[in-house]
């Protein structure tokens, strides 16, 4: 049985197939896969495969139908009480008075219980979100619903439910959205300051900034005081609750690079790229001006790993050595 490390790098491969809908040899982190691990790839694969024609039966939780099943266990244990005849308070023994004292405080302990039930049961049957951080390299996430995030260092998203009515998430920091179009299911977006709701489309939200820039689509801002419609080249900035409308180059920050493509980028830029788009580290062996070491080239976002450090060796020498199945090492850099 391979690692539980391996697993949830088979997984990732498995999705990124099945999101991108190709061979999962042609996915970017297949190349993560060593010939030793082909074997316990492929019976990995079998199982992905195989539980796609299992239909789980849907789970559903009726509370009302819950309490009134409790209460009926309640009534079943709380014995029949006699009609009662009233009788002077002298009458009554010292253990009679302690009964029907001690009797409210264990019903109140049974309803108690009804309540804790509920709220456990309910739990179970929400789906926790999942928060993914950059750290310091930035990442490039892939959701399973085929929308991609490109989100910068320091910056974290939180996903929450994804259902055929509604995509939601959280962030934190700055992040580059391509969604994938679904009319049907709006994908809205959820910071501090202010909300961003789209159907399909590609924009940058600054969270620290509170900003958003609209690449392409058309984008809904709504903070405290208004809500305004953007389209392409248009960009939204909030303060004080206030959203004002202006004019943008409609050009990517330099830290998002969804085509992974480079122009006489310095390589210590294209390596940070690198190491986000396949969520793997990637170091070089030398402390040096990178600027003197440029790096051109078209999109690469649909070539391995491996084709890339291909490229890398033939245009500038150097080796590649591979310390795990996430740590690479760029030795032997030469310039030209």
């Amino acid at each position: 049985m391979p690692s539980p490390d391996k697993i949830e790098v088979f997984h990732k491969i498995l999705r990124e197939a099945a999101h991108a809908d190709v061979p999962v040899h042609e996915t970017p982190s297949y190349s993560q896969i060593t010939d030793e691990d082909i074997l316990a790839f492929e019976e990995i694969q079998k199982i992905w495969e195989l539980s796609k024609n299992y239909s789980a039966p849907e789970q559903t939780f009726d509370k009302d139908k819950a309490f009134q099943s409790f209460l009926q266990k309640i009534n079943n244990e709380t014995p029949a009480t006699q009609p009662l005849t009233k009788v002077p308070e002298s009458n009554h023994t010292q253990d009679e008075k302690v009964r029907k004292l001690s009797f409210l405080p264990k019903l109140l302990l049974r309803y108690a219980a009804v309540v804790i039930a509920l709220f456990v049961a309910t739990y179970f049957f929400i789906q926790r979100p999942e928060t993914i951080s950059s750290g310091q390299a930035g990442l490039y996430v892939t959701l399973k619903d085929g929308s991609h995030v490109w989100l910068d260092k320091n910056s974290s998203l939180t996903i929450h439910k994804f259902s055929d009515k509604n995509r939601k998430v959280d962030i934190t920091g700055r992040a580059y959205f391509d969604v994938a179009k679904n009319e049907s299911a709006p994908f809205s977006i959820k910071t501090k300051d202010f909300d961003v709701t789209v159907l399909g489309t590609s924009f940058v939200v600054d969270q620290n900034a509170s900003e958003v820039d609209v690449i392409s689509g058309v984008v809904k801002v709504s903070s405290e005081k208004s809500t305004l419609t953007l389209q392409k080249k248009e960009k939204v900035s909030i303060k004080n609750g206030s959203a004002n409308k202006m004019v943008s180059s409609g050009v990517l920050p330099s830290w998002a690079n969804p085509e992974l493509s480079f122009d006489n980028t310095p390589l210590d830029k294209v390596v940070a790229d690198l190491s986000a788009f396949y969520n793997v580290k990637i170091t070089l062996d030398q402390t040096m001006d990178w600027s003197l070491c440029p790096f051109t080239s078209g999109s690469l976002a649909k070539t391995s790993l491996e084709d890339v450090f291909t490229t890398l060796s033939l245009t500038y020498d150097c080796k590649t050595v591979k310390n795990s199945d996430t740590s690479y090492s760029i030795t032997g850099v030469n310039c030209k």
